[in-house]
């Protein structure tokens, strides 16, 4: 209990002299308006001492007629009391009474309101739970999908890699076989070249035998010249030979070069559709 508690019955007994010293009854009300703090059980007490104190003392004949008492709200205060006399300590008993009732109203009416206001409280309270529950459900949910994703995410990444392995594979490969195809072309060309002019070295030779043989030459020498003629002709054999291996060599480069072209564009398509599920995967 605290000191400026602890003097509350001074101060009520203080504030009762001086409403009685000023000419007016002390009442509950009066002296409530003087001590706010002071509990209306300790008014009572006080107000009832006062008036032990006060009828011990002789009482003064009334001249003037008794006003009848009024309410703290301004109404009239019935006593309904018959045959009481209506003296100012009867009054003020009635008021206090009333005064008492209507406190002890309050009171209760007060104490249903923090009641009502703890249940809005709980009820509060029991939402806010709920809400928390359903939030921490969804963030559970949240994560277990997010962690998905993440996996799903890992997946894709590994596959893409592997698919740009598997493309640099390929691409290195196309290369090689074009640079093959390259090669093959050049050295066709070259044996081209060699054909041709073995095939007019031919012609020179044969029409040297034709102008030979019409000239009467020696048999000798038309015989090294058909000699010579025959390899040439085998030389040239050996040339077309080696020619139509080049060219399957040539068209064998074109077919992988074509299909390494497709298996690039498949694995082109392959990686676009990764990244476009990536692309969907980080957008949920």
């Amino acid at each position: 209990m605290t000191e400026q508690q602890k003097g509350i019955p001074q101060r009520i007994a203080a504030a009762i002299g001086e409403i009685a010293a000023q000419g007016e009854t002390p009442t509950v009300h009066a002296v409530s308006a003087i001590v706010a703090d002071a509990p209306l059980g300790v008014v009572h007490q006080e107000l009832r001492a006062w008036r032990k104190r006060q009828s011990a003392v002789p009482p003064h004949a009334e001249t003037d007629e008794q006003e009848p008492d009024t309410h703290p709200d301004g109404e009239l205060v019935e006593l309904g009391m018959t045959g009481a006399p209506h003296t100012p300590d009867a009054v003020i008993a009635a008021v206090d009474v009333i005064y008492a009732a209507i406190s002890s109203e309050i009171s209760a009416a007060e104490a249903r309101g923090r009641e009502a206001a703890a249940e809005e409280i709980r009820a509060i309270r029991r939402t806010m739970d709920a809400l928390r529950i359903e939030n921490e459900r969804a963030l559970a949910a949240a994560d277990a999908r997010v962690r998905v994703a993440e996996e799903e995410a890992a997946i894709l990444a590994a596959e893409n890699r592997r698919l740009a392995a598997e493309f640099d594979d390929v691409k290195e490969e196309l290369e090689t076989l074009s640079a093959a195809n390259l090669s093959a072309g050049t050295d066709y060309r070259t044996l081209m070249r060699e054909r041709d002019a073995l095939q007019a070295e031919r012609d020179a030779l044969t029409s040297a035998l034709e102008e030979k043989e019409q000239h009467s030459a020696t048999s000798a020498t038309a015989q090294q010249i058909v000699q010579d003629l025959q390899v040439c002709q085998a030389h040239i054999a050996a040339l077309e030979a080696e020619r139509e291996r080049l060219k399957g060599e040539r068209d064998a480069a074109q077919q992988a070069a074509l299909h390494a072209k497709g298996e690039r564009d498949a694995l082109k398509a392959v990686i676009d559709s990764v990244k476009f599920a990536r692309a969907t995967t980080r957008r949920r």
